[in-house]
């Protein structure tokens, strides 16, 4: 049962307008936001792990859960006391703070494969429960428990069979109406590859050098995209059981070896095949423009 200061809080929260949470996510980076709000780890952290820190991080994050509130809403779901929301593959928790406002905090569920950034997340107090999950299900997870799921920048990593194994976990956990967000690469990450291969001299990050040798045929990773295949490139660098490299994504080394991680590309009719017909969820939409995310968008209803 939630705690009476939790109770107060998340009365607190609703009241805030879309403009004054952002402003209050955005004042929290330096302590001072007018609520009480989780902290945040130092900048080069926030950066291990998505790229961007303080602002420009919780900016893009925003653009995000905007979204996705749009999206919810739209489909007749409104979040309240009794709604749950896993953040799966929650880093350190940039996104799980943004639904303080939609649930109450012990109803945020922070999940991730590596306990740094569970650890991370608990140290600067970001909301919720933390578990631990392998790097192929079952996990601890609660069945039929969650209103919301989202997987930000996970499934652009998985390999196909662990994509199809995380897939039917979360068709476990999420309850009979509840929406997913999933996202993945989309057909232009191919042409990104290509420019790093043939324009080395913008490569500025061992993550480009990676995508420079990822899908080198580019004429029959395109063909087959078309085809509706999913497009893996395994992240073949040699690791150790005590080998932590700095990627886009940190991650433990168990987890990351590339029978399960790399670079996946994954069309809208593979969703539709394998999510829709195979696991009990209907298409909402698949949005592939660049303009809304850097990664395409599938989001998906549970039946």
């Amino acid at each position: 049962m939630s705690s009476l200061a939790e109770k107060w809080n998340y009365r607190r929260y609703r009241r805030f307008r879309d403009d004054e949470w952002l402003k209050v996510l955005l004042d929290s980076i330096h302590g001072k936001s007018k609520v009480p709000m989780p902290g945040f780890p130092t900048p080069e952290v926030q950066s291990s792990f998505v790229g961007q820190s303080n602002e420009d991080a919780i900016n893009e994050a925003w653009r995000f859960y905007s979204l996705m509130s749009e999206r919810w809403k739209k489909e007749g779901l409104r979040l309240g006391q009794q709604s749950h929301v896993l953040d799966f593959g929650c880093g350190w928790g940039r996104f799980a703070r943004m639904f303080l406002r939609d649930v109450p905090a012990s109803h945020i569920y922070c999940a991730d494969a590596w306990e740094r950034p569970l650890d991370i997340c608990r140290e600067t107090g970001v909301p919720g429960e933390k578990v631990r999950l392998g790097a192929m299900p079952p996990s601890d997870l609660p069945s039929a428990r969650f209103d919301i799921a989202f997987a930000y920048s996970v499934f652009s990593h998985l390999s196909p069979k662990t994509h199809l194994a995380w897939r039917t976990e979360l068709a476990r956990v999420v309850k009979p109406g509840g929406v997913v967000f999933i996202t993945t690469q989309a057909r232009w990450f191919l042409d990104e590859c290509r420019r790093f291969r043939e324009h080395p001299e913008q490569i500025s990050h061992q993550w480009h050098r990676k995508l420079a040798k990822s899908f080198v045929d580019y004429d029959s990773a395109a063909r087959q995209y078309e085809q509706g295949e999913f497009l893996f490139a395994a992240d073949d660098a040699p690791q150790s059981d005590s080998d932590e490299r700095s990627s886009d994504t940190p991650g433990d080394p168990i987890a990351l070896r590339s029978e399960y991680y790399g670079e996946a590309v994954v069309p809208d009719s593979y969703f539709e095949s394998q999510w829709c017909q195979e696991s009990g969820f209907e298409m909402i939409d698949f949005i592939a423009d660049r303009s809304v995310c850097e990664q395409a968008i599938a989001i998906l209803r549970k039946k």
